[in-house]
């Protein structure tokens, strides 16, 4: 293999791997655009990391997941999203069990509008099934 051809497949590899990141960016602020309005009508509470020392702090939690802290008798929710809103949303167990609802909610009705009049119909098709199937 020449020299010209290593660097062209060197620099394809770089570019795919680059949009497929892109790819991977794109999906995960999808998903907190999708999360983050579910936590403030749980009763979330939204934290702006408007100081230096603030969104220092937004760094170093895990980005993008709801992770659970113990503090002295109590648990409490975060899920940091240091790169898009720049925030954290707080939440106590009370909050967290109404966002599992709401999530659940969520779930069934995507479910519900999946299944179209189509697919209801071919559930309901027996086909193979017959008549020779029952006596």
């Amino acid at each position: 293999m020449n020299g010209k051809t290593y660097w062209l497949q060197s620099g394809a590899a770089v570019v795919a791997s680059g949009l497929l990141l892109a790819a991977c960016a794109t999906a995960e602020r999808d998903r907190a655009a999708e999360i983050e309005p579910l936590l403030l009508a749980a009763g979330f509470q939204k934290r702006v990391a408007d100081t230096p020392q603030k969104l220092a702090h937004l760094q170093q939690l895990q980005p993008l997941k709801l992770v659970p802290h113990a503090r002295q008798t109590s648990v409490y929710y975060v899920y940091a999203d240091p790169n898009g809103c720049r925030c954290a949303y707080v939440g106590n167990e009370m909050a967290f069990e109404q966002y599992q609802g709401l999530v659940l909610k969520q779930t069934i009705s995507q479910a519900k509008v999946s299944v179209t009049r189509e697919d209801e119909d071919s559930m309901m098709s027996w086909g193979s099934w017959g008549p020779s199937f029952w006596p």
